[in-house]
């Protein structure tokens, strides 16, 4: 049986506290104003009372697979209303305290992609994660 993707997106993610527009999150954008964080949960809370919002963005690509997939963006939880967007495009907000995943396959390319968080409220982030489900199993 052969595994099918699963992007770990623990490290690597960067925040830009200061903007309001989504494009921030766009990859070909310069990237010396985003500061890099060790892990999501190290997000600097002390900010959100100086800012409205802080956007955090983790940049990545995807491996062509034999079979056809779906992906899915999953993050096991997040601080109340955080905004999800994947290349520019709202996936929606996550509840309180509940996990949020979505079929994201419409949305990337086996090029460079984007997850962008938009954080208004304190709390912390479960595990983020990008996995692939076989097409006969997503329908």
């Amino acid at each position: 049986m052969k595994t099918l993707p699963v992007v770990q997106l623990v490290d690597g993610w960067e925040h830009f506290p200061t903007e309001d527009s989504v494009v921030y999150g766009l990859s070909r954008l310069d990237d010396s104003a985003w500061e890099r964080l060790h892990t999501l949960n190290d997000w600097p809370q002390m900010l959100l009372s100086y800012n409205e919002a802080l956007y955090f963005r983790h940049c990545f690509t995807l491996a062509p697979t034999q079979a056809c997939v779906h992906y899915h963006f999953h993050i096991e939880h997040a601080p109340p209303q955080t905004d999800v967007y994947i290349n520019g495009l709202h996936l929606g907000t996550t509840d309180d305290n509940a996990h949020f995943d979505r079929d994201i396959t419409n949305f990337v390319s086996l090029d460079n992609n984007v997850v962008l968080l938009k954080v208004c409220h304190v709390g912390t982030f479960g595990e983020a994660r990008l996995y692939a489900v076989p097409c006969d199993a997503a329908d």
